[in-house]
């Protein structure tokens, strides 16, 4: 069931930072990275400081898929913030490691440097992935207060359209062009801790398109910040609609009761195209993830976020993984998540979204 019938004219947030402009300056700061082919004409860039996974770039000149902070074509020191674009991965709950006081999250936010940039060590495998390996100790603020010592192994490679046995196949992908990555994040412990941890995975997305999120029945949300219109998300017992729009804050959480697991954000202006994340997603899991106004409140497996801040035009595809430590009973925890992008005329990727998000 169709929620939202036609986008609007939110063609606000194209990337104009390409492939060669991020090459250079990666180079000119003598910062290590590696190329990852998805098919003949799409590829990703990995980033050792950070471990951020930029793209993906279809030319040397066209712009990346993903939002891009403007910072890649200045000459400011582009990692003295973490605000840099692409694909990243922090470590949850986010109050746990990086707010000092609850009641004052505005002045009290830290993101500690042990967890961005990190200290990640870049190579690639012998069948071709890329691996990202780091250590972290953080400190909880939370009482009582724990030292994590937590390893992270993580693993990008190619993998195929999801649409390939399908009988009509060749309808779907007429007039488009498909790439797609998995990203396999190993998360361990050197000890079993009283707090738990998880993986936060997130995709920065341009403004301008809308998140689809198909439910099993209507969600709970959990409320972080509320946009200032109620049309901004809009929800029925099997679809959830998210607008990325200019200067419109909002940040939601989908409780795992419902989420399938699955989200999709369909950016429909120059060049159209739809990215889908697919990961899997328990009930039964710890996601510990709270509401910032809202303690013991958990169990979101998914967040949407969007940057209200001018000229800071981007939203966020937020997917939390397995999480260890505490009631979880695990030292460690493997998530999977996968990446599907098609490129091509609007109408092609809403038959695509239909399929594959009951859009």
């Amino acid at each position: 069931m169709r929620l939202i019938q036609t986008v609007g004219d939110l063609s606000i947030g194209s990337s104009s930072i390409n492939l060669s402009q991020v090459t250079q300056k990666l180079d000119f700061l003598h910062l290590k990275y590696e190329s990852l082919g998805l098919n003949d004409h799409s590829k990703l860039l990995i980033v050792e400081k950070g471990g951020r996974i930029l793209g993906p770039f279809n030319s040397s000149h066209t712009g990346s898929l993903l939002w891009m902070n403007q910072w890649w074509d200045e000459t400011s020191n582009l990692f003295s913030d973490w605000n840099i674009g692409g694909e990243r991965l922090w470590i949850a709950p986010e109050l746990q490691y990086n707010v000092t006081d609850r009641s004052d999250i505005q002045n009290s936010y830290s993101l500690p440097r042990e967890m961005d940039p990190s200290h990640y060590s870049l190579k690639v495998g012998i069948d071709s992935s890329i691996h990202l390996d780091t250590e972290m100790k953080l400190e909880t603020f939370i009482d009582p207060k724990e030292s994590h010592n937590l390893t992270i192994k993580r693993r990008i490679k190619p993998i195929g359209n999801p649409l390939k046995d399908l009988i009509e196949t060749h309808s779907y992908m007429k007039d488009l062009s498909y790439s797609g990555y998995s990203h396999t994040i190993e998360l361990e412990s050197d000890a079993l801790y009283k707090k738990m941890s998880e993986p936060w995975i997130i995709m920065q997305v341009r403004q301008g398109g809308i998140s689809i999120v198909p439910t099993y029945s209507k969600a709970q949300i959990g409320w972080y910040y509320r946009p200032t219109t109620k049309e901004t998300i809009v929800a029925n017992d099997r679809l959830l609609i998210a607008v990325h729009d200019k200067e419109n804050l909002f940040k939601i959480g989908l409780h795992s009761t419902s989420f399938t697991g699955r989200v999709g954000y369909l950016y429909t202006k120059e060049e159209p195209y739809l990215i889908i994340r697919n990961y899997f997603v328990s009930p039964h899991n710890n996601y510990v993830e709270e509401p910032f106004s809202a303690p013991k409140e958990r169990g979101y497996a998914f967040h949407l976020y969007n940057s209200g801040v001018r000229g800071a035009q981007f939203g966020e595809v937020e997917s939390q993984g397995a999480s260890i430590g505490g009631p979880s009973g695990q030292r460690k925890s493997t998530t999977h998540i996968e990446t599907y992008i098609f490129e091509g005329k609007r109408e092609q990727l809403e038959r695509v979204a239909q399929l594959l998000l009951s859009y």
